[in-house]
């Protein structure tokens, strides 16, 4: 199940050729402005994280600070969101999706969270 809805969600993306049971389990997608997509399967569902770099002489902690506020519970985000530094210049942000709740709505929706949340960050640093 969980490879025709990644499949069905890669299409959408106009991807074609992209077929989930080549991935063994993880697929890597390079956007020009968005960053770089993860998709992991673990025993419990789906991880989904995207990383975006930023300039290194930026301010670390500022950006850092900011991605962790966005995390906050109190945003109601229709996930639960986390946050951290690849390297020294990637941030990524990375949701969970349980087994049951990956679905072709929902990979869109975290795509476009995990998308607005970089922008966000970037915006305010």
């Amino acid at each position: 199940m969980i490879g025709s809805v990644i499949d069905a969600f890669a299409h959408g993306l106009g991807l074609t050729d992209f077929s989930w049971s080549r991935c063994r389990g993880v697929a890597v997608f390079a956007f020009d402005r968005r960053g770089t997509l993860y998709l992991e399967e673990h025993p419990e569902g789906l991880l989904m994280y995207l990383s975006r770099d930023f300039d290194a002489r930026e301010s670390v902690r500022a950006r850092l600070t900011q991605a962790l506020r966005l995390c906050h519970y109190r945003h109601s985000w229709p996930f639960v969101v986390q946050a951290g530094l690849r390297e020294s210049s990637h941030l990524v942000f990375l949701v969970r999706l349980p087994l049951a709740e990956v679905t072709l709505p929902a990979l869109e929706q975290a795509l476009d969270l995990l998308t607005r949340l970089h922008d966000q960050t970037a915006s305010a640093v």
